[in-house]
């Protein structure tokens, strides 16, 4: 039987769709445990109700270099009862935590330097399945401080999610 990691496996015959989102940051300090941008609704990624996908990658643009840590929370649904404020407090509820579809982390050790003020992180999520509990097939994304940071500009991070589709 094919592993994911096999060309001839289900995950690769999926169509990759890439979408950039560029948030919206502060120019603030974050702190550990901060949001990032907000809540982020990548829309229609999921091709028909019940039906699934798979985070293939994500990329990570940071224009002012800071290489912080950073995880990203995936939800099935909105997370309605959770709060996600940039540059404060996350607060995950108890009726949003049976949303969570996985977590995939970027390290300042995974950013590389891609010259002056850019630095770039690539993460392979090993097909984290995707599924939305959403009438439009919707999956939101949650970017979470691992460590503190500092941004240039308000438009300074780009997160590319590459997802597999079929």
């Amino acid at each position: 039987m094919a592993d994911a990691q096999d060309p001839r496996s289900e995950f690769y015959r999926k169509a990759l769709h890439v979408r950039d989102v560029r948030p919206t940051i502060s120019t603030g300090a974050y702190a550990n445990g901060d949001a990032v941008g907000g809540l982020i609704t990548l829309s229609s990624v999921v091709h028909f109700d019940g039906g699934g996908s798979y985070l293939h990658s994500i990329t990570v643009i940071d224009e002012s270099a800071q290489d912080t840590g950073l995880s990203f929370v995936f939800f099935s649904a909105q997370p309605t009862a959770s709060t996600f404020t940039d540059n404060g407090a996350v607060s995950i509820h108890a009726d949003d935590r049976d949303k969570i579809l996985g977590v995939v982390a970027a390290e300042a050790a995974d950013y590389f330097p891609v010259g002056s003020g850019l630095s770039v992180a690539s993460l392979r999520t090993q097909g984290l399945a995707l599924q939305s509990d959403d009438a439009a097939n919707d999956i939101w994304v949650a970017v979470i401080a691992n460590e503190a940071g500092t941004y240039a500009a308000t438009n300074d991070l780009i997160f590319r999610f590459g997802i597999a589709q079929g």
